[in-house]
C-alpha cells in the first residue's frame, strides 16, 4: 500500500537556542512494486499531485511485471534536440543535400527555441502556430514561414513515424497561401536581353569565386536551355554530361534535384559539341563549376546584368536622346518599374517562358521544367506579356468586312518593327540558318509572300551563327545599331 509523508527534521532555534522538530514543505511517497522492493521517492509540495505521481509509479511497476511497458517512455524523457541530433544523422543517411540538412535543422531550432519546447510532451500545434504567427507580424513572409513549418512537421513526423512518439502533435497545421504575400516577384530575360547578357559575360575579364567570363557564359547558356538550378548545376561533374547519345543530355542526381528524384534533362544537339570542347578541359573528379558561387548566384548575375546593361547604354553615347530612353528602358535591368527582379532562378522562368511562347505543349512544358503541377508551369513561371495575347488575338477569325487595296500590303503584328526574331531554343549558339527575309528588288518594294517577314532555313551542320537581325527601337527598349551579336562558342 502507497503512502505519503512529510519528513520530520531537527533544527536549533536560533533565538532560543533549544533544537526543535519540523516538517519538510515537500511531499514525498513510498510505495512496493509487485516484488515487494520499497520505493521512497520526492513528491510534490502538493498532497493530491503526490498521491498521483506514487499512483502512476505503481500501475508503471505492475505493467512491467507483466511485460506491459510504453515504449515511448524513455524517449519522452530524451530532450528534443538530442533527437534532433538523431534527425540530422538520419537525413544525412538519406544523401540529402549537406545545405537542405544545415538549413533544416537550422529552423527546427529556431522554432523550439522561440516556443521553449524542450521534450516531446511540450509539443503541441498551437504555440508553433502562434510563434510562426508573431514571426510574420515582424516582417517574415508566408512564404518563409512555410518553410519553418514544413521543417519542424518533418521533424515531428519523423518521431512519430520511427516510434519515438505516440503521435504527431504538429499534424493538423497546414501551410498558407504564400500567393497572397509575394515578396519577390521575378521577370523573364527576353531572347534580345540573353543574347547580349552571354556576349557581355563571355568577354569579361572579371572572375566570380573562380569563375572567369567563358564560365559564366557556359553557365547561362546551360541554364536557360535546360531550366536547371544553381545547386543542381553546381553538383555537375563532366561525366554528368552524356553529349554522344541522342539526344544529347545531363543527369542529375536525386540528392541534389529538388523533388529529391534523379533528372536526366535532355540538351538540344547543337550544344553538344561546343560543350564538350569546353568540358574536355576539366577533371572528371571535381564540379564543372566548382566553389561556393550558388551561394551568391543572385549577385554573380547581377552584376554580369550590370556591366552587360552598362555596355548597351554605353553604345548610344554618340546620341544623348537615345542614350537617355535607354537609361530609362528596363532593359537588362536587375528590378524593372514594376518591381520585377532578374536573378539566377530567373533564367528558369526564361526557359520556361520561351518554351511556352514557342509553341511547345504545357504539359510537354511541365515535364521539362520537372513540376509536379502543371499549375506551377503555367502561372508561376510562365510569363505572358500584352504583345504576346495581341498576337494569339490574330488567329481569331475577323467579324467585320475589311476593304482591301489590291496593293495594300498588310501590317505587322505584334511589334512595332517589320523584322521579327523568332525565338529557336538554342540560346548561346550562334547560327546563320535564322535570318531575315530581304525585300526581293525589282518587285515593286513588296516582299514575296506579302507577309512573312521570317525565313527559316534547314540546319546545317556546319551551322556556328545566330544573327540578331537590326531591330527599330520600340519605347526605347532596343538599340538601333545591334546588327549582329554573334556568339560562337
Amino acid at each position: 500500500m502507497a503512502s505519503v509523508y512529510r519528513p520530520i527534521f531537527v533544527r536549533t532555534d536560533r533565538k532560543t537556542g533549544r533544537k526543535v522538530k519540523k516538517r519538510l514543505r515537500k511531499w514525498y511517497a513510498k510505495y512496493r512494486d509487485p516484488d515487494g522492493r520499497v520505493y521512497r521517492i520526492p513528491g510534490y509540495t502538493d498532497n493530491e499531485a503526490t498521491k498521483e505521481l506514487v499512483r502512476r509509479l505503481e500501475r508503471k511497476a505492475a505493467r512491467e511485471k507483466e511485460g506491459m511497458t510504453d515504449k515511448f517512455e524513455e524517449y519522452y524523457k530524451v530532450p528534443l534536440s538530442q533527437h534532433l541530433e538523431v534527425y540530422r544523422n538520419f537525413m544525412e543517411g538519406k544523401n540529402n543535400h549537406p545545405r537542405h540538412v544545415s538549413q533544416t535543422i537550422a529552423q527546427c531550432h529556431d522554432v523550439l527555441d522561440g516556443t521553449s519546447y524542450r521534450f516531446i510532451g511540450d509539443l503541441e500545434p498551437g504555440k508553433v502556430a502562434e510563434w510562426l504567427a508573431g514571426q510574420r507580424r515582424e516582417g517574415m513572409s508566408i512564404s518563409t514561414s512555410n518553410h519553418y513549418l514544413t521543417a519542424i512537421k518533418g521533424f515531428t513526423r519523423w518521431l512519430n513515424r520511427h516510434g519515438r512518439a505516440a503521435t504527431d502533435p504538429l499534424a493538423i497545421l497546414s501551410r498558407l497561401n504564400a500567393d497572397a504575400d509575394i515578396r519577390r516577384q521575378r521577370r523573364p530575360l527576353d531572347i534580345t536581353e540573353t543574347l547580349f547578357l552571354l556576349g557581355t559575360t563571355r568577354l569579361s575579364n572579371r572572375a566570380f569565386r573562380g569563375l572567369n567570363g567563358a564560365d559564366r557564359f557556359f553557365l547561362y547558356a546551360l541554364a536557360m536551355q535546360t531550366g536547371l538550378r544553381a545547386s543542381e548545376l553546381a553538383s555537375l561533374h563532366s561525366p554528368s554530361f552524356d553529349l554522344t547519345s541522342d539526344p544529347p543530355n545531363v543527369l542529375v542526381k536525386a540528392a541534389y534535384a529538388k523533388n529529391r528524384k534523379q533528372a536526366l534533362q535532355p540538351l538540344p544537339a547543337q550544344m553538344a559539341k561546343p560543350l564538350a570542347n569546353y568540358l574536355g578541359h576539366k577533371p572528371e573528379d571535381k564540379p564543372v563549376w566548382p566553389g561556393t558561387w550558388h551561394l551568391r548566384a543572385y549577385r554573380m548575375i547581377g552584376l554580369d546584368l550590370a556591366e552587360a546593361r552598362n555596355a548597351w547604354i554605353d553604345e548610344a553615347r554618340e546620341n544623348p536622346a537615345e542614350r537617355k530612353k535607354r537609361e530609362e528602358s528596363d532593359f537588362l535591368a536587375r528590378c524593372d518599374k514594376s518591381g520585377r527582379v532578374v536573378d539566377f532562378h530567373a533564367t528558369r522562368h526564361s526557359y520556361i517562358t520561351l518554351l511556352v511562347k514557342s509553341g511547345v505543349h504545357p504539359k510537354m512544358a511541365q515535364s521539362l521544367a520537372r513540376h509536379s503541377s502543371i499549375n506551377l508551369t503555367m502561372n508561376t513561371y510562365t510569363h505572358i506579356g500584352l504583345y504576346d495575347q495581341a498576337a494569339a488575338l490574330e488567329a481569331l477569325p475577323s467579324f467585320l468586312p475589311i476593304d482591301k487595296q489590291p496593293n495594300e500590303e498588310l501590317p505587322a503584328t505584334g511589334t512595332e518593327s517589320a523584322h521579327v526574331l523568332q525565338y529557336v531554343p538554342t540560346i548561346g549558339i550562334s547560327c546563320d540558318s535564322v535570318t531575315t527575309s530581304e525585300t526581293a528588288e525589282g518587285d515593286g518594294g513588296q516582299t514575296e509572300g506579302c507577309c512573312k517577314p521570317l525565313e527559316m532555313k534547314p540546319f546545317d551542320n556546319d551551322c556556328d551563327r545566330l544573327t540578331l537581325p537590326e531591330r527599330r527601337v520600340g519605347e526605347g527598349t532596343r538599340t538601333p545599331d545591334i546588327q549582329s551579336h554573334s556568339l560562337t562558342l
